[in-house]
């Protein structure tokens, strides 16, 4: 059974993404799996995590937010990915720029 049979009208988010792209990637590849489905290779991965107070109505919660910044290389071409998770929306923003043959 599926979830629409039970609950009409439900929509299942399971991945929310904003995606910011400049530079010669594919719209299909613009994200870290995409990109390394295509042939690149991450070259590095920084992980940094922030707690902060919750927002009205759940000030009491402490709201997590976690970063993970991607370096991925294709020959010369570079591109950083950054993936941010907000526990108190429970979404996940992803944000790719591409520079051509960095120096």
């Amino acid at each position: 059974m599926r979830l629409s049979d039970m609950i009409p009208g439900a929509a299942i988010s399971i991945f929310a993404a904003t995606i910011l792209w400049a530079g010669p990637i594919a719209a299909k590849e613009i994200s870290v799996a995409g990109l390394r489905t295509a042939g690149w290779s991450v070259v590095s991965k920084e992980e940094s995590r922030r707690s902060l107070p919750g927002v009205a109505p759940y000030e009491n919660l402490t709201r997590v937010i976690q970063v993970t910044t991607f370096v991925l290389k294709k020959g010369a071409d570079q591109t950083v990915c950054e993936m941010a998770y907000d526990s108190q929306h429970d979404r996940i923003d992803e944000t790719c720029t591409s520079k051509k043959n960095p120096q």
